[in-house]
């Protein structure tokens, strides 16, 4: 299940980044500040989950190098699909780095049959569903129904709303981790 997979991602990078920061703060007596906030339970629309609460340490930094300075040459909807289109690049490569098959795993074939050997351009599919989601939101978002809607719907239920957006793509994020490979 997608679902379970992102959550338990999501929990994931939770506590493992606490951890790292609580080992930090104790060492150094620098205190940071916390990574993930509860997106899969708490997001309120695609930016909330993308920009306040899902890896908030990366989505700075794309902040800074991408979304703001291609919004300062174009608009806000090229900006957020240059921004998740680069974060796709960026997950694809970390992928091309985990999954490298050096030349001595290679059989007399030229492959590695124990080797995982991801399809790659699902993380970029993935980012830029999630990009057209953000944009539509700010085409959208501010529309009168939309904005009943939202604050006639009980939180849990917009935020269940808000996680099935992604769900349709979510396989190509998580599918490889769900089929244990």
């Amino acid at each position: 299940n997608n679902f379970i997979a992102a959550a338990l991602l999501s929990m994931s990078l939770a506590f493992g980044s606490m951890g790292v920061s609580l080992m930090f703060c104790l060492l150094t007596g620098v205190r940071t500040k916390r990574m993930v906030h509860n997106p899969m339970f708490l997001s309120t629309s695609p930016s909330d989950f993308w920009g306040r609460r899902w890896n908030t340490l990366i989505h700075g930094a794309l902040k800074r190098g991408v979304f703001k300075p291609v919004w300062k040459y174009s608009n806000r909807t090229t900006a957020v699909m240059a921004t998740f289109v680069a974060s796709g690049a960026i997950h694809e490569y970390v992928w091309l780095m985990l999954f490298y098959v050096h030349e001595l795993q290679r059989d007399d074939t030229g492959r590695c049959p124990e080797c995982f050997s991801p399809l790659y351009g699902k993380s970029l599919i993935f980012f830029g569903w999630n990009g057209v989601l953000v944009a539509l939101e700010s085409l959208v978002g501010k529309l009168s129904l939309v904005q009943r809607v939202g604050k006639i719907l009980p939180r849990f239920m917009v935020t269940a709303l808000v996680v099935m957006m992604a769900l349709p793509v979510g396989h190509l994020f998580t599918g490889d981790w769900i089929q244990g490979r």
